[in-house]
């Protein structure tokens, strides 16, 4: 699904929902899909551009648009970084002690918040495909965790048995 059927669906089922807000100037879906057709009818007349085509708008004026960030955007911007590389540096000390194959079951944990938080942020629903995906991801992390399991108990079983001391 790409954006502009994102934008399509949201118009269909939720027309009045807001898609843009700029400085205080509400659009809702239902007009931003009207004002999209409007201009890729536009783009097909002038141009030639159909759907499908990839087409890149650039604005001189972006560079020279600045928008100064409130206290509350550079106080949420400090803690995500902060939380960020705290939780990186924990993850890097983890697999420092402990071994991969135990804790990259772990790891998959994170399908699982993601597909949570697409849901209740974008109202975006795990297709087919990306299930399936997963399924497989998290199957072949948790045998390949069962397989090191059984690995150990047998390194440990010759341990017992090597005359060696």
């Amino acid at each position: 699904m790409d954006l502009s059927d994102l934008i399509e669906r949201n118009a269909a089922f939720t027309p009045e929902k807001t898609a843009i807000l700029f400085e205080g100037e509400r659009l809702s879906y239902a007009a931003f899909s009207v004002r999209i057709e409007q201009a890729a009818r536009a783009l097909r007349a002038e141009y030639g551009i159909c759907r499908g085509d990839r087409v890149a708008i650039l604005s001189l004026m972006v560079p020279f648009v600045w928008v100064t960030p409130s206290w509350t955007a550079i106080g949420l911007g400090i803690v995500i970084g902060v939380a960020s590389t705290v939780g990186q540096w924990i993850i890097v000390l983890a697999y420092r002690y402990g071994d991969a194959s135990v804790l990259a079951p772990f790891s998959y944990t994170q399908l699982l918040w993601v597909s949570i938080l697409g849901f209740f942020l974008f109202g975006e629903v795990p297709d087919v495909w990306t299930v399936t995906g997963a399924a497989f991801i998290v199957a072949s992390g948790l045998y390949i965790a069962h397989r090191e399991r059984i690995r150990r108990a047998q390194l440990l079983v010759l341990e017992e048995r090597s005359p060696n001391p």
